[in-house]
């Protein structure tokens, strides 16, 4: 059974697997536009 990965992005139609999947600044990003969304959910239950 053959594993499904996400890739970042494809190359020459193959799926590019010598990049990271998170690049510099797009990690920390998407994590700290989690935690603000978390906190404003967590607000608007709390309210």
């Amino acid at each position: 059974m053959r594993s499904l990965v996400w890739m970042w992005s494809r190359r020459d139609g193959e799926p590019n697997r010598t990049d990271d999947h998170a690049g510099f600044w797009k990690c920390p990003y998407h994590n700290a536009r989690m935690c603000l969304e978390t906190v404003e959910r967590v607000n608007e239950v709390l309210e």
